[in-house]
């Protein structure tokens, strides 16, 4: 576990998460009931008491696993009322879905107010040098269909949000933020 918390991403989410200093009702999109998941961070784990830990997938598996559980369902259509959330956490699951777009959309509909958004994919970012300027990204995986910008992040994933942060990690970059519904 402890080697698990060493990867920049991991790390990057678990201190975003003791820094909002959250609790309640936690959503994690493409989720799965396992030890490396983002639900299975420390923080969540030493205050269990204080959330409601929910994961969803649309494949792969589910149940419950030490403090959280993991359903069957799609992040189009997440089956839980209007501002339920406390907190969304997607973790490298943008960069897989065709239509991200609708799941934003979904989680502005669960997320209440107040709410943190917190999310990571693979992106790409640029790379400048006295011979050329040309960009590099994180390698295409399974069925990837998208690579995001910082910029995208700000402009798109969290779109009406406000104490948004986004910044480009590891390299290749993996592209993390978050922002809180206004």
């Amino acid at each position: 576990m402890k080697e698990w918390l060493k990867i920049p991403v991991v790390a990057k989410f678990h201190e975003i998460i003791k820094k909002s200093n959250i609790k309640g009702n936690i959503l994690s999109i493409g989720s799965s009931p396992q030890k490396k998941d983002i639900l299975n961070l420390p923080y969540f784990q030493d205050n269990y008491s204080d959330f409601n830990l929910i994961g969803i997938n649309i494949s792969g598996q589910f149940g419950k696993f030490n403090h959280f559980s993991v359903m069957k369902a799609n992040a189009h259509n997440i089956p839980f009322d209007d501002n339920y959330f406390d907190m969304v956490l997607c973790n490298a699951m943008l960069e897989h879905d065709p239509e991200f777009w609708k799941t934003i959309e979904e989680v502005n509909r669960v997320l209440g107010k107040g709410g943190w958004f917190v999310a990571n994919s693979p992106g790409y970012d640029r790379i400048e040098s006295n011979i050329y300027d040309a960009t590099y990204t994180y390698q295409i995986h399974g069925d990837d269909y998208y690579r995001f910008t910082k910029k995208s992040f700000k402009d798109v994933i969290f779109k009406g949000m406000c104490d948004i942060e986004v910044t480009s990690i590891m390299n290749p970059p993996r592209i993390i933020g978050y922002g809180r519904k206004i």
